[in-house]
């Protein structure tokens, strides 16, 4: 009769936790663990027995591992997020600085619009160093969004390529 040996790894950059079970092989996410309330320690040694236990008795479903270039989009999309971020807190600066100067676009205050944007490049400031310093946030508002744009065309290039075209349509 064939044995099953049932074998848990715990993966970080510099360690690996290994925990085996006999009788009773796949990548298994540790986030997908479930835990019962209440437990709270958790170490490199119990996700990697938990691992193999949980696997032997059927209850986990295994991941796929994306490869160099599916990670290398991921990098892509993540980066494209973290800029939106920054346009957000730029867009934040810039209404701030306007309201610290009782500066008040006549228009509707719900959105960012165009409209808005071209209000606020015609504000001016009395004081230079004022002006100046409003000059930062709406550069970098600018220069966000710009990056964003053509981030979004790289990412519409990419979802169109054979390796991702039919998981993008099956979306």
């Amino acid at each position: 009769m064939n044995e099953c040996t049932h074998i848990g790894l715990d993966v970080h950059k510099d360690t690996i936790s290994v925990a085996v079970l006999r009788s009773g092989t796949t990548v298994i996410a540790p986030s997908m663990i479930p835990r019962r309330s209440g437990v709270r320690v958790k170490t490199d040694r119990i996700d990697a027995r938990d691992l193999a236990r949980l696997h032997r008795a059927g209850e986990l479903t295994s991941v796929r591992v994306p490869g160099a270039a599916e990670e290398a989009v991921r990098d892509l999309i993540r980066v494209r997020e973290e800029v939106k971020c920054d346009r957000r807190i730029a867009r934040q600066r810039i209404r701030s600085f306007l309201m610290r100067y009782g500066k008040r676009y006549p228009g509707p205050r719900d959105a960012w619009s165009h409209r808005f944007e071209v209000w606020a490049r015609s504000v001016t400031f009395d004081k230079p160093h004022a002006q100046e310093a409003f000059a930062n946030p709406l550069s970098a508002n600018f220069i966000r969004d710009a990056q964003l744009a053509e981030m979004g065309k790289r990412v519409e290039e990419i979802a169109m390529t054979e390796a991702f075209a039919a998981d993008v349509a099956r979306l």
